[in-house]
């Protein structure tokens, strides 16, 4: 498996390999922010129903500093 994505240049250098990242909490949304840059993340980045999510690695353009803001699913109070 390690030679195919060797190959494929692995998921910082190819966007035909992906790599996925699981979530405790259901994500409703991400955006990805670097100094004035801000792009919200399409919702086919996100699945498994909120818990599975996949970032824009291949895209050199965002820097190593970038960071990814969740914006997760409020918890549903108990009417009591």
């Amino acid at each position: 498996m390690k030679k195919v994505f060797n190959f494929s240049g692995g998921p910082c250098s190819s966007a035909q390999v992906q790599a996925d990242f699981v979530s405790a909490k259901k994500i409703v949304s991400i955006i990805m922010l670097d100094q004035q840059r801000r792009l919200v993340l399409d919702s086919s980045r996100i699945e498994a129903q909120g818990h599975v999510y996949y970032p824009i690695l291949h895209d050199l353009s965002w820097s190593d500093e970038t960071i990814l803001e969740f914006t997760y699913e409020k918890p549903v109070e108990n009417e009591s």
